[in-house]
C-alpha cells in the first residue's frame, strides 16, 4: 500500500478517498480495513482540522466519520511518505546502491559518489525521465512530490543536461503507467539579479528571513554572500519548523559567482538532514555562511557550466519553489 501511495502525484486526500470508494481497485479492501482501525484520537483531529471542517459542512454523521477516516488516512500517508524518503537517502550498511539507483534501467549510467546521475543519459517526456521502459522523477525536495518539475524543466529548455547530474528520488520511479504526469501551470516570470554590487563585494551580506505566518512550516530562510578572492560564494537555506525536520530535512544552495567574468560557475542544490541541536543553532542566529559541514548534505542537482545572472536567479527560485521571500528576492511573481 505504500508502494502504491508513494508514486501517487496528486494530493494524497484524493488518491485515499478514490481507492477506498472503488471496489475494482487491488487496494480497497485494504484501504478501508485501514480507515476501519483508525484510534479514536487521530479520528477526533481529522473531524475537527479546519479545511475537513469546511468540506464537511452540512454533511450527514456517517458520511462526516467516513470522510475523516479518509483524511486521518492521507494525514498519517502525507508523514509517513516523506519520513521514509528522507531515510532511503543515506545508502545501506551492506554496500548496496541505493534507491532507484539498484533498478536494472539504471545499470551502467554512471552514478558519482554523491548518487548523481548525468541528466543528459536520461530522456525527458515534458514531465518524467525516462530510460529504457522505466520512469523516475527528480528527489523531491519537499512533501510535494512534484515540486521539482520548473527545475527541471527550465534545465531541459537552457541546455544545460550535458553539464547537470541529478539524484533521482528513491520512491518516485516505476513503470510509465505508475508514474503518471500531471500538468502543471508555468507561473515563474523573467527572475533577475539586479546591479554589480557582487562584482565588487570586500565583506559578507548576510540576509536572514525569520518565521512569518505567510509561511507556514518555515522557521528561518536566510542567505549569504560572501567573497572569497576573484569568486563570491552564495548560500541560501530554508530551515523548517523542528516537527518537520524528519520528513523533509532543510532546502539549501551553494553556487559559485566569478566576478571577473560576471557569471555563475557552480550551482549545487540540496537537501540537508540535521539534528534538533543543530536546528536551534541555526534558528538562534547560526548564519548558513557559517554551516556548511553541519548535518549530512544530499545534493539534488549540480550544474558544472557557465550561468548567466538571470539563469541562475530562475534556477533558484524554481529550487525554492513556494518560499515567498526567495520567490520575491529574485523577481519571480507567481
Amino acid at each position: 500500500m505504500l508502494d502504491y501511495f508513494s508514486k501517487c502525484l496528486i494530493p494524497l486526500h484524493q488518491a485515499v478517498h478514490y481507492v477506498a470508494e472503488t471496489q475494482r481497485h487491488a487496494l480497497h479492501q485494504r484501504v478501508n480495513d485501514q480507515m476501519a482501525q483508525i484510534d479514536p484520537e487521530s479520528l477526533w483531529l481529522a473531524t475537527t482540522g479546519t479545511d475537513l471542517q469546511k468540506r464537511l459542512a452540512g454533511r450527514s454523521r456517517r458520511s462526516v466519520e467516513w470522510d475523516a477516516r479518509v483524511w486521518a488516512l492521507s494525514e498519517a500517508l502525507s508523514r509517513e511518505i516523506p519520513s521514509l524518503r528522507i531515510c532511503l537517502l543515506d545508502p545501506p550498511v551492506d554496500g548496496r546502491l541505493p534507491p532507484p539507483l539498484d533498478v536494472i534501467a539504471l545499470q551502467g549510467i554512471g552514478a558519482t559518489a554523491d548518487h548523481l546521475v548525468p541528466l543528459r543519459r536520461l530522456h525527458w517526456d515534458g514531465f518524467r525521465l525516462f530510460r529504457m521502459d522505466s520512469a523516475f522523477l527528480p528527489l523531491a525536495q519537499l512533501e510535494v512530490p512534484h515540486a521539482q518539475y520548473w527545475i527541471l524543466k527550465e534545465l531541459i529548455e537552457q541546455d544545460l543536461t550535458a553539464h547537470t547530474s541529478v539524484r533521482l528520488d528513491p520512491l518516485l520511479h516505476g513503470s510509465p503507467d505508475q508514474i503518471l504526469p500531471l500538468a502543471h501551470k508555468d507561473w515563474f516570470r523573467d527572475c533577475h539579479l539586479e546591479g554589480d554590487q557582487f562584482r565588487h563585494l570586500k565583506a559578507e551580506v548576510y540576509l536572514p528571513w525569520p518565521r512569518s505566518t505567510a509561511e507556514p512550516g518555515i522557521v528561518l530562510t536566510d542567505m549569504a554572500w560572501t567573497p572569497q578572492g576573484s569568486e563570491v560564494h552564495f548560500r541560501c537555506e530554508e530551515v523548517p519548523s523542528l516537527d518537520r525536520l524528519s520528513i523533509r530535512g532543510t532546502r539549501h544552495v551553494h553556487a559559485v559567482y566569478d566576478s571577473a567574468n560576471d557569471e555563475f560557475v557552480r550551482f549545487v542544490a540540496s537537501i540537508r538532514t540535521i539534528t534538533p541541536d543543530a536546528w536551534g543553532q541555526r534558528v538562534s542566529g547560526l548564519p548558513v555562511s557559517m554551516a556548511d559541514d553541519w548535518g549530512r548534505r544530499h545534493k539534488v542537482i549540480e550544474i558544472m557550466a557557465p550561468l548567466p545572472r538571470a539563469v541562475f536567479a530562475k534556477l533558484c527560485a524554481q529550487f525554492f519553489v513556494w518560499n515567498g521571500p526567495v520567490q520575491r528576492y529574485f523577481g519571480a511573481d507567481g
